[in-house]
């Protein structure tokens, strides 16, 4: 087994006793040693997000600032960018600035609408992959390929009032149809006490007017004289007239169809 040719490109001193970085010629790689023992492998690319990780981690670490500018051909703005991201509280935050400013440019306002306008139809049909498929269709809409931590941070957004949105949905139905049954019970419980009070105020005053009125509905109904059967359909006919005692002018009617001399009969 051939063993690898490894060339030291930043080596141990007096602020940096243990730490040690070796490039590999054959190879894009770069090899991190603590002491004798490997500690990581980045690839030797600046665009790579774990070379920058790695330029932050050791700018973090109190490294000489023009040390590193001069290891990894990086200027001391950059890096010391790349160190504050890694101290930031938020993953994809600190993501997004490691991925630079070319990733914030290739999602325009016009791709960030597009993919709010058709979140809802892909996301209701693809829960797993959904990232995917807006991409595709970024690509066959503007002929641009975006990373899925690009559009991560929108499409969380999305994802947030799409839920929301769904939940007020439900909310409001639920409340629709606990508020139609107590209005049916209140209309019922009205007419149940309404009549209950007429049959007490009858019960306690023997010389109350008593009153008669047919029901609306077409059922057969046993009746003592035959004067109510045959003028049902005119004393129904009475609840019709637009006066404010009708309903006493039906029961008059009936006085006197039941031949009653007054009405205390």
């Amino acid at each position: 087994m051939e063993e690898a040719v490894l060339q030291t490109i930043l080596g141990t001193d007096h602020r940096n006793p243990v730490l040690s970085l070796c490039r590999e010629k054959d190879t894009d790689k770069q090899y991190v040693y603590f002491g004798g023992k490997l500690l990581e492998v980045v690839p030797d690319n600046p665009d790579h997000i774990s070379f920058k990780a790695l330029v932050g981690r050791l700018f973090n670490a109190g490294l000489k600032r023009r040390i590193l500018s001069q290891t990894f051909n990086v200027s001391y703005k950059t890096m010391q960018k790349w160190g504050k991201a890694l101290l930031i509280d938020d993953p994809e935050k600190a993501i997004q600035i490691l991925n630079g400013r070319d990733n914030y440019r290739q999602l325009t306002p016009d791709i960030a609408s597009f993919i709010e306008r058709i979140f809802k139809s892909i996301y209701e049909h693809n829960r797993y992959s959904y990232s995917q498929a807006i991409r595709n269709e970024i690509k066959d809409k503007f002929d641009k390929t975006l990373s899925s931590e690009t559009i991560r941070p929108l499409l969380k957004e999305c994802k947030i009032q799409f839920i929301q949105k769904q939940e007020l949905a439900h909310t409001m139905e639920k409340d629709c149809e606990s508020y139609k049954e107590p209005e049916e019970n209140l209309f019922l419980q009205s007419n149940e006490n309404k009549s209950d009070m007429e049959d007490e105020a009858q019960s306690s005053n023997r010389k109350c007017t008593p009153t008669f009125q047919l029901p609306e509905v077409s059922s057969p109904r046993y009746l003592h004289y035959a004067g109510l059967f045959l003028f049902s359909n005119f004393i129904s006919l009475l609840s019709n007239v637009h006066y404010q005692g009708n309903v006493l002018l039906k029961q008059w009617f009936c006085f006197f169809l039941l031949e009653a001399v007054n009405i205390e009969q």
